[in-house]
């Protein structure tokens, strides 16, 4: 019996998140280019179901004909939203169309290069001189008449270091700089990791589609979100496994661990699923040493210089600021306990420290000792990636704030784990 489906779930979805992408979010912010956009989609949309045919009755493999489809909606999607906002951010009031912490990074980074600490300074200089021009900042109700993110660089370091020869190179290509385009170019590498890790010339496909095409993600990519860049590590941390480069891995994950708190988590599932490969404790730890030695020296001299040229600023931006115990923190906000708790409340203001920390360590320690105990019985990259997204879904929602992209985020890693861990005829021994 041949259970091969007529249609595959690739151009649906390809479809059904055009249509999304145009109609929800409208992010191009043009009559004529959404007309245009949706008459060239359905048009391939059309040949992609012809191609499904040929392939079919004809036993041709049209694969990377489908493949240029895909890529073509995805790129010209992406790119094309990126390139008109970078348009409208050069324009007045330019910082309306770019997410602030992509503002920031840029700013961080040309204060590096200035020789001054983004750590220790403000950001009430540049574009963010008119963030707070005649208007008052609004969350769950409580006006802000400044917004604290003028007074706190929360990424860790090697993001604006980073930066630095982006700024450098693209500067002198362009004439001026936007931090979505190196954002955009993690994108890519994504997209190419990502095909790379996939099995199955269809897996490939729907991978694609359901990560770089999803609304949702497209919307934060192009509005300057860093989000991708993140994934974009991990991505690589877990091809660099596959390949048994561990070493070069190991350094991969210290420059995630040192660009954005969210790849914090990843580390107590990287070390025991390293910890699980020898059987004898002892051997064990000397082998996670012998791998991860240059790992933890390249964070050291990444870290390292911030923490003796001001330590208190560093400790008070990546951990007093969105933990909420400044004066200038940023707010409780978007989903999870802590709306519920300032709701029915029990916090009082959205401005009040309430310690959260207790509820993750409540539920996210034992959540993660559980899901090592797994891991020691089945040790993989697939169940690493899976256990980490877990105590980190479960650690955003007892945090201050659990925001949108948060939630996006957690879907691009499902989608992840979802296809890389595969089990097909084709599927790596993971």
């Amino acid at each position: 019996m041949n259970k091969k489906p007529w249609v595959n779930l690739t151009p649906i979805i390809l479809f059904m998140f055009s249509y999304e992408l145009m109609g929800a979010y409208d992010f191009f912010g043009l009559e004529y280019f959404q007309t245009f956009y949706l008459s060239i989609f359905f048009i391939l949309f059309a040949i992609y179901l012809i191609l499904e045919i040929k392939e079919r009755f004809g036993n041709k493999d049209l694969h990377y004909h489908k493949l240029a489809i895909v890529l073509f909606c995805i790129i010209f999607t992406t790119g094309g939203g990126i390139a008109m906002l970078i348009s409208s951010s050069r324009q007045p009031g330019g910082y309306l169309y770019i997410h602030d912490g992509a503002l920031q990074t840029e700013l961080a980074a040309k204060k590096l290069m200035a020789g001054r600490n983004f750590y220790t300074e403000d950001f009430t200089d540049g574009i963010f001189a008119d963030w707070n021009d005649n208007q008052a900042f609004s969350f769950l109700g409580e006006e802000y008449d400044e917004i604290p993110t003028l007074y706190h660089y929360v990424y860790l370091p090697f993001y604006p270091i980073l930066t630095v020869p982006a700024v450098l190179l693209i500067e002198n290509i362009f004439g001026f700089y936007d931090q979505r385009i190196l954002l955009y170019v993690a994108f890519l590498a994504a997209l190419y990791l990502l095909y790379k890790l996939v099995k199955g010339k269809e897996n490939k496909l729907l991978a694609l589609t359901l990560f770089a095409f999803n609304p949702w993600f497209v919307q934060d990519l192009i509005e300057g979100k860093n989000d991708v860049l993140l994934l974009f590590f991990i991505l690589w941390i877990v091809y660099l496994l596959r390949q048994n480069k561990i070493v070069q891995s190991s350094i991969i994950l210290a420059l995630a661990v040192l660009t954005k708190q969210t790849a914090w988590l990843l580390l107590p599932f990287y070390f025991f699923y390293l910890f699980w490969q020898k059987k004898n404790w002892r051997d064990s730890l000397v082998y996670v040493w012998q791998k991860t030695k240059w790992g933890i020296l390249a964070g050291l001299v990444i870290l390292l210089p911030f923490l003796f040229w001001d330590f208190k600023s560093f400790w008070q931006d990546i951990y007093q600021y969105p933990s909420g115990t400044l004066a200038t923190s940023w707010p409780i906000n978007g989903f999870g306990l802590s709306r519920f708790l300032y709701h029915t409340g029990v916090i009082k203001s959205i401005r009040d420290y309430y310690p959260f920390i207790i509820w993750q360590l409540v539920f996210c320690v034992p959540l993660a000792w559980w899901l090592i105990k797994i891991q020691a019985k089945k040790n993989s990259t697939t169940l690493m990636l899976f256990s980490y997204t877990l105590v980190l879904a479960c650690f955003w929602f007892f945090s201050r704030f659990f925001q949108a992209n948060y939630v996006v985020f957690i879907f691009q890693l499902l989608v992840i784990i979802y296809f890389i861990g595969y089990n097909g005829l084709t599927d790596e021994k993971d």
